[in-house]
């Protein structure tokens, strides 16, 4: 699955963990997490049907990056990238799109956003 071939990339990159540990979550962090971590979640999808297969799966995924400063985010962030823009692996391939900026008033984290397409194709 997708998902899980996703996790792999992300958990298993050294300039990834370097920074955060294990601290890797899908769709939200726990309560009160330490940081930095990284949130991710697929936001959208596509699919490209073929006659003999189920065809290809393009999907946006959004990976957050949160630290207690901005460095921290944006370093975290910067070490994503550099683990998963053009990753390829058995059928699934990344691909960098984009990055963007957010603070949280609330908890006051730094969020350090990048978006990716991730290509699956399905055999």
């Amino acid at each position: 699955m997708v998902e899980t071939d996703f996790f792999t990339a992300l958990s298993t990159a050294s300039t990834v963990t370097a920074i955060c540990g294990t601290r890797i979550y899908p769709c939200q962090l726990p309560k009160d997490p330490t940081l930095p971590a990284v949130e991710y979640r697929f936001i959208a999808g596509s699919n490209l049907p073929a006659f003999t297969t189920m065809g290809a799966q393009k999907y946006r995924v959004e990976v957050s990056c949160w630290g207690d400063t901005y460095l921290d985010a944006i370093s975290l962030r910067y070490a994503v990238v550099k683990a998963l823009s053009g990753y390829h692996a058995g059928t699934m391939s990344i691909s960098y799109l984009m990055p963007r900026d957010n603070f949280d008033d609330i908890l006051l984290q730094y969020e350090a956003v990048c978006e990716f397409y991730v290509l699956d194709t399905l055999q």
